[in-house]
């Protein structure tokens, strides 16, 4: 196979100085994309960051983590863990006091672990798929995971479980090259089955949604030993890395039921499992992205034609032949799965995985020895073509991506909540606000800091639970009429108005309000106060009723 190696440098040491590139790239814009991004607390980020920061002080307190769904177990664990070493010597108690006086830093800290956590990863696959290849290109290639869908950069520096599962499927695409190696899988096939079944583990103990992209080694593995070897095993590592939440099972497996059987978003919609009116659309226009069509379409097309040299008793290469199968089944099976509840970063398992099919492809097209050396040659210089017009491509979306997430920071602090210091501050999900952040986060994590943060944060901040339909503070529900009695004006803030407006309705069905400080992505209500929080009483200000 290596007919079809285009040297990318002169010397090794400048082939592994390549294999830095990326990696760097990859700290450098996620980075650049947190700072530009805002805070933590910003409306279209604290859900679920926050969640994770509380679960991670639940299990730094030794207390189940009150936010099981996903399950993302494993974020809540390395939450923990680094909030842990941040302070060696101190309890729980003192790592919670700290957390809670300063919830962002915290929260940069753990971006920064997993952001440094995936930018080593892909230095390692490089390395893996070089060792692997002795082919510089198709080792940039690996490499190349995170930067072909834009969904995947936008999550890379959140605290959620997105990023971790960038780290997961790097692993997979090492472990899957290692395994094509000469004689590594005949020789190890039943070490390569457990650790395939941990990696496996630990990506469904992350996200439940990206189960189906560990079908990827299925074929590989062959024979129904290797299989149940390696179904064993993901069991037994599921449980093992979901084992801080062994107290939060019941809800986990309620909420998948639920899910499961509902045909909408969140098991909404009719109990029918698939809502097949709309179902194959949503498959057609997930598989319409290029990284998730190309790679398929082409690999199945080089499976095509090694069937037929197979049955005309030509050689084939197995091992890449079984790879190249896996990964054509794992995506299908990612995209049928998300169909039914189509959300772009559930995807972001299959869009990494692009970069494994694309070096599947090649090793597969190279064994089956199509086309002679010298067109191999020519496709090998059009290849790293292609990826040099990709990586200008991605540059510019990255640049828009940037933009696009400071836009929102800045649209967002066009209206300052300090402003509105004198009155009763409502919000509503999703809200710019800390205190909402703060609010949401240990609300969904079970309430274990609601007292702590009752005495940090301000009294005049409310808000409004549509999951419960409740209006609270931080101490428990409260009367709105109430809390409008008692304050000379009223700010309301948030993204999505509907439930709040139809609550308001109900309880204070005479209240008027205006909407002139609203902003393009959130809804604010006004009452008695003007746009920069001069109210009715203040001397030149102006009235909002």
């Amino acid at each position: 196979m290596s007919g079809f190696n285009v040297p990318l440098t002169g010397g090794g040491r400048n082939v592994w100085a390549a294999l830095c590139i990326l990696p760097v790239c990859y700290f450098v814009v996620s980075w650049i994309l947190r700072a530009d991004g805002g805070p933590f607390w910003m409306w279209h980020i604290a859900d679920p960051s926050y969640f994770y920061l509380f679960d991670s002080l639940n299990l730094v307190n030794l207390t189940t983590p009150g936010h099981p769904y996903h399950p993302g177990t494993t974020v809540q664990a390395l939450g923990a863990l680094v909030l842990k070493a941040a302070y060696l010597t101190s309890s729980g108690e003192e790592i919670t006091r700290a957390v809670l006086a300063d919830p962002e830093s915290h929260l940069r800290l753990i971006s920064t672990v997993i952001i440094l956590l995936n930018a080593s990863a892909l230095l390692l696959s490089g390395a893996v798929a070089y060792a692997v290849t002795r082919h510089p290109v198709l080792a940039l290639v690996m490499q190349l995971g995170p930067f072909l869908s834009m969904v995947t950069l936008k999550t890379a520096y959140h605290v959620k479980p997105e990023p971790l599962l960038i780290f997961t499927m790097l692993v997979l695409g090492m472990v899957t090259l290692l395994a094509l190696a000469p004689g590594a899988l005949e020789k190890h096939r039943w070490r390569f089955a457990v650790v395939f079944g941990l990696i496996a583990g630990f990506g469904v103990a992350t996200k439940v949604t990206s189960a189906p992209i560990f079908l990827l080694p299925v074929f590989l593995l062959g024979g129904f030993r290797y299989l149940a070897i390696y179904s064993l095993t993901t069991l037994l590592s599921l449980i093992f890395f979901t084992l801080p939440a062994i107290g939060a099972y019941d809800l986990f497996f309620a909420w998948m039921a639920k899910v499961s059987a509902g045909s909408g978003a969140y098991g909404g919609g009719e109990q029918t499992v698939i809502d097949f009116s709309r179902y194959p659309k949503s498959v057609i226009e997930i598989f319409g992205r290029p990284i998730l069509h190309l790679p398929f379409l082409l690999s199945l097309i080089a499976l095509g034609v090694a069937w037929r040299r197979r049955r005309r008793g030509l050689s084939v290469p197995g091992a890449e032949s079984r790879a190249t199968a896996g990964f054509c089944l794992a995506v299908l099976a990612q995209v049928l799965l998300v169909a039914k509840q189509p959300t772009a970063f559930y995807m972001i398992p299959a869009y990494m995985s692009g970069a494994l099919g694309i070096v599947l492809l090649h090793r597969l097209v190279a064994g089956l020895g199509l086309g002679g050396e010298k067109l191999r040659w020519r496709s090998g210089r059009a290849f790293a073509l292609l990826i040099g017009i990709l990586v200008i491509v991605q540059a510019n979306s990255v640049l828009r991506l940037d933009r696009e997430l400071e836009d929102k920071y800045r649209t967002a602090l066009t209206v300052e909540n300090a402003r509105f210091g004198k009155c009763a501050r409502i919000y509503f999900f999703p809200a710019a606000s800390q205190s909402f952040a703060l609010a949401l986060g240990d609300w969904w994590t079970g309430g274990r800091f609601a007292a702590s943060l009752a005495g940090k944060r301000p009294a005049n901040d409310f808000w409004f639970e549509q999951n419960t339909w409740e209006f609270r503070d931080w101490k428990g529900p409260k009367s709105l009429p109430d809390v409008l009695e008692s304050f000379p004006c009223a700010f309301f803030r948030g993204g999505h108005p509907g439930p709040i407006s139809t609550y308001i309705e109900e309880t204070v069905p005479e209240l008027e309000y205006e909407v002139t400080c609203s902003t393009r992505d959130e809804r604010i209500f006004t009452i008695g106060v003007d746009c920069q929080g001069r109210t009715e009483k203040t001397e030149g200000g102006r009235g909002n009723r």
